[in-house]
């Protein structure tokens, strides 16, 4: 809490990265005074009205609803991320991701499409051909990433992975974000060193506090292989959290510590996580954010596609109405008038009085069921053709459907 603190006082005196006032946020009390203290007392320009304080405590109070940790779901055989993932990390055929630390001595000289191969084999203990080398670090060969960009394996990835923010993150946040493009791809194979140490992501420059983050295993994980994360900031009660393909870890990883551990299961791990920012959260008078740590940030907007089905369904079902009725009326005078015109002279006139005082009454009829028909496209099929309306970030649950445990 301490580091992140620190974090936010540096960040806050160059405003570089803040896009939201969160002082009045519901945090520990330490992290908010430090925060608060980051201005300096001197020549401090007036503070921010009481009616932006509510506002931007209403919405603090709203993103860490929204972050509060919780394991989502989602239907792996709709979302095929673990195949691309196998495809991206060169997985032969009927080589599982749990196997891929198992490759047979020695590794091959050309540098593995994906780098993240490379970090896993040397935290392994694996020897690593020297070429390899050009993969990683602040030298690494661009023709080796674009390489990577250029990928078939690679595109079909991030096509999968738009799908699923889709699917699983928007739904989950219940309005527009700045999402992680692309995800943080995962490599932990049995060593005797873990993948990353204790931190919460405001350690680390180009971070939203209001950030969201999302955990996506695509391989069982449990104990060592799992992530460790402690249930509030600063408390320190770290704990594994075991999870299956199909469920994705939600928690709030700008200010809760998580680590990993060495991973002595005896079988590789394979995940992905990402972080985005409501867009609520985001002053667009700074512009939009650019980067969310050291990847580009993408922008996805939130569309109620129900609101359009549904007006359209009563539009629809309103004309069926009228014209139904309409139809009926008609059939009622056409068949008085052809029953009319059989009959005698001397009954002409009075049946000729008998139509119009039926006309007159359809008429009516005809204008009564037009008018309600005008009347219903005027209320909901007037919304539907005026288009969705954003969703309402203090009015949006997590779907029952989303919700594991």
């Amino acid at each position: 809490v301490a580091s992140a603190s620190s974090t936010c006082q540096r960040r806050s005196r160059s405003g570089a990265g803040l896009h939201l006032s969160i002082a009045t946020a519901q945090f520990d009390c330490s992290v908010r005074r430090d925060i608060c203290s980051a201005r300096p007392q001197e020549g401090m320009p007036p503070g921010p009205s009481t009616e932006t304080e509510h506002k931007h405590a209403a919405v603090a109070d709203t993103i860490e609803r929204l972050r509060t940790e919780a394991v989502l779901r989602y239907d792996p055989s709709e979302h095929k991320l673990a195949e691309l993932a196998a495809a991206l990390l060169e997985c032969q055929v009927g080589e599982c991701l749990t196997e891929v630390h198992q490759r047979p001595d020695p590794l091959p000289t050309r540098p593995p499409l994906c780098p993240t191969l490379h970090h896993a084999y040397r935290l392994g203990g694996r020897k690593v051909p020297g070429k390899w080398r050009s993969v990683m670090g602040p030298h690494r060969n661009k023709k080796v990433l674009q390489r990577l960009w250029a990928s078939s394996e690679y595109q079909n990835w991030l096509t999968a992975y738009d799908a699923w923010v889709a699917a699983v993150v928007l739904p989950a946040v219940g309005q527009s974000i700045y999402y992680q493009r692309p995800p943080t791809l995962r490599v932990a194979m049995p060593s005797h060193a873990a993948t990353i140490g204790v931190h919460c992501d405001a350690d680390y420059p180009n971070h939203h506090l209001a950030e969201i983050n999302f955990w996506c295993p695509l391989t069982p994980v449990s104990g060592s292989s799992a992530l460790h994360l402690e249930t509030a900031p600063g408390r320190g009660d770290f704990r594994p959290l075991a999870l299956v393909p199909g469920e994705v870890l939600r928690f709030n990883g700008s200010l809760c510590r998580h680590h990993t551990v060495p991973n002595i299961t005896g079988r590789t791990r394979v995940s992905f996580d990402l972080r985005c920012i409501p867009a609520s959260a985001v002053d667009t008078s700074r512009g939009p954010p650019q980067r969310i740590g050291d990847y580009t940030c993408c922008f996805m907007e939130a569309v109620q596609k129900e609101t359009n089905m549904t007006g359209e369904a009563a539009q629809n079902a309103i004309t069926g109405d009228g014209e139904a009725a309409q139809n009926k009326t008609t059939g009622i005078v056409e068949a008085v008038q052809h029953k009319t015109s059989g009959d005698g002279e001397a009954t002409k006139k009075k049946t000729i009085g008998e139509v119009e005082a039926m006309q007159i009454n359809t008429s009516g009829a005809v204008a009564a069921a037009q008018g309600e028909a005008g009347t219903g496209d005027g209320g909901s099929g007037a919304a539907g053709r005026e288009g969705p309306p954003r969703a309402a970030l203090s009015s949006a649950p997590i779907p029952a459907s989303l919700l594991g445990r």
